[in-house]
């Protein structure tokens, strides 16, 4: 963004390339998901298990920190039958 930029210009939802970036985002997943799913997996999943292959074992509680997350969720992406709700 410049300086000449006028904040119409900057908050005009046309210009916004967020909402094409998560439409982008959601594509990717879905082909993950879709070439992922004789393996059981789901592309949450095989995202993990490719950072841990990255950066070697790390409890559920510093991977979830890692990413943000906290852990509760981070072990229910792995097995839903431990998700609280």
């Amino acid at each position: 963004m410049t300086k000449s930029t006028t904040t119409a210009e900057w908050t005009n939802p046309a210009g916004c390339n967020c909402l094409a970036l998560r439409q982008a985002a959601r594509h990717v997943t879905q082909f993950y998901d879709q070439f992922l799913a004789a393996s059981g997996l789901r592309a949450t999943q095989y995202s993990i298990l490719a950072r841990l292959q990255r950066r070697g074992p790390m409890s559920i509680n510093a991977l979830a920190a890692d990413w943000s997350w906290i852990a509760p969720r981070l072990a229910a992406t792995f097995c839903p039958c431990s998700a609280t709700d």
